[in-house]
């Protein structure tokens, strides 16, 4: 978030420039340390201005996203919705009643964000169109209220009947869970390195993990309602791609 800015200045700057344009509306909210690095948001983004057939807007919703950021997630700390961006500019965006379709999509922490947001505001779930998590940590749970009250339906196709308006892309080696579930026995050594790294020279040696490879898929299935044939990142196979010009 901008330096000296409350969470309230922050969303009231967001919403005001989000409602100043037209067409569907989509919330982006990076991972870990993402500033750090080109990551899936960037993608989602571009695929989603490419595939749409008219104006649309679309902003990143900052928060606390660094590494020590997931433990205090876990210990439910500085998790208020009065502080929630997301949440307070969702609210703004409710409040303003112009019918325009709201979508959401995040990835690594910032899925963890978005499923602790709309789980805690079932009434802000029920606003929302579409959701599109990436490597979605595999003990957060979604509300069943996404996209039940159809906000902005007449701008995009209906999500299918007896479908729920979220989509996960499963991460095959998420390292949240792998941290909790034992970190002598399971964690790889590369999470052990990445975080010794970052305490002795506050830099990273482990590479991040990269979604960009998706951005076309989120598009579709936020602006269409189009399911991907295959929901499952394997972290192992896919290399990371350079930042489109």
């Amino acid at each position: 978030m901008i330096r000296g800015m409350s969470p309230d200045e922050h969303a009231d700057r967001i919403a005001a420039s989000l409602l100043r344009g037209r067409g569907p509306i989509l919330l982006c909210v990076p991972g870990t340390v993402a500033d750090l690095y080109d990551n899936g948001m960037y993608a989602a983004a571009r695929a989603f201005i490419k595939q749409t057939k008219g104006p649309v807007s679309i902003s990143a919703i900052a928060y606390p996203n660094g590494v020590f950021d997931v433990v205090k997630r876990v210990l439910r700390i500085d998790t208020k919705l009065e502080t929630n961006v997301l949440a307070l500019v969702l609210k703004r965006l409710i409040a303003a009643n112009t019918g325009r379709a709201i979508l959401l999509a995040g990835e690594s922490q910032g899925s963890w964000y978005i499923a602790d947001t709309l789980r805690a505001a079932p009434e802000l779930a029920a606003a929302v169109t579409r959701v599109a998590l990436v490597s979605k940590p595999g003990f957060v749970g979604m509300p069943a209220t996404v996209g039940a009250a159809r906000q902005g339906a007449a701008m995009l196709p209906g999500t299918d009947p007896g479908h729920t308006g979220v989509i996960q892309w499963r991460h095959t080696d998420d390292i949240v869970p792998s941290l909790f579930a034992g970190i002598s026995r399971k964690t790889p050594m590369g999470y052990i390195e990445a975080i010794s790294g970052w305490i002795a020279t506050k830099t990273f040696s482990y590479r991040p993990h990269h979604y960009e490879m998706h951005g076309d898929d989120i598009a579709s299935w936020l602006l269409d309602g189009v399911r991907p044939t295959d929901s499952v990142h394997d972290s192992h196979v896919h290399a990371p791609k350079e930042r489109a010009a």
